[in-house]
């Protein structure tokens, strides 16, 4: 009992260090697009396509792909994640933020998020991290 309550706090302690990364990454976002007049809409596509970037980058599918696939579950694809892949998104996001600063191309940061994905996945392999879960090579 005690072990499943500790395993719980890490992972919401993770859960919430991925949502503040995410705030890291929407303010490069809105640094990327200060110029440009857009609607809320507008912005909360632009939102929505960097956080699917990263679900594509991390877990090798869109979060409406996910919803499709698991009608039961409640929330979203991260909701779902354990602690080592809410520690591996927590990181891609802040990455991510940096190569959003340096105007690199969406195309071009996916491959380099999924790389760095698959490059953390295989260190925890290696160092004997339990991993639950399988990032998909682009």
């Amino acid at each position: 009992m005690k072990v499943q309550e500790s395993e719980q706090i890490e992972w919401q302690g993770k859960r919430l260090l991925t949502k503040l990364n995410y705030l890291i990454q929407t303010d490069a976002v809105k640094e990327k697009n200060a110029s440009i007049e857009l609607s809320r809409e507008q912005k909360s596509y632009i939102y929505a396509d960097e956080a699917d970037l990263l679900n594509v980058a991390l877990f090798g599918e869109r979060a409406k792909e996910w919803r499709d696939e698991n009608p039961e579950g409640k929330g979203n694809i991260r909701d779902y994640a354990s602690t080592i892949e809410l520690s591996l998104l927590s990181n891609l996001e802040f990455q991510n933020s940096k190569l959003i600063s340096q105007h690199i191309p969406p195309n071009e940061r996916l491959v380099a998020l999924n790389n760095e994905a698959n490059r953390e996945k295989l260190l925890f392999n290696r160092n004997n991290v339990k991993t639950i879960y399988k990032v998909k090579k682009l």
